[in-house]
């Protein structure tokens, strides 16, 4: 991951992570906590060369949350909220951005925000392959060569 995110930033890309906290939302961590994980991957992140340009996360769950965080939430993907928010913060072009994630709720995310390349990272593929709008990897590696 180290050099897939330094390889994106070397071409000019900044590097968001978006991120649904649903853990949050259910009482298992609070906000402090994940903020102090952040601080702490952003730092590892740059000591490999690969800087991180803004964390944008949902700390709710509609039905699943506990107390405040029991409610819908527009940054919860797959609602584009976080990507749109992201997009204004840093001045992106969503057209022209990449997205990579691991869940479907990553991929309808990134099309409502409208996400020019979108990889779905699934360790049990076979190979890299097209599938509609989007690509599924068996390895991060193979993404730039694609995107």
């Amino acid at each position: 991951i180290f050099d897939l995110v330094a390889g994106f930033a070397g071409r000019g890309f900044a590097i968001v992570i978006a991120s649904n906290q649903s853990g949050i939302a259910r009482g298992l961590y609070d906000e402090p906590t994940f903020t102090r994980f952040m601080d702490w991957m952003r730092a590892e992140f740059a000591r490999h060369g690969a800087g991180i340009d803004g964390v944008y996360y949902a700390p709710t769950h509609a039905s699943d949350g506990v107390g405040p965080y029991r409610r819908e939430n527009a940054w919860r993907k797959p609602a584009p909220g976080m990507f749109l928010q992201a997009a204004s913060d840093l001045a992106l072009d969503l057209a022209r951005s990449v997205g990579v994630g691991n869940q479907a709720s990553d991929l309808e995310a990134g099309r409502a925000a409208g996400i020019g390349a979108l990889f779905l990272f699934d360790p049990t593929a076979a190979a890299a392959m097209r599938q509609d709008d989007y690509w599924r990897v068996p390895r991060l590696g193979d993404i730039p060569a694609l995107a």
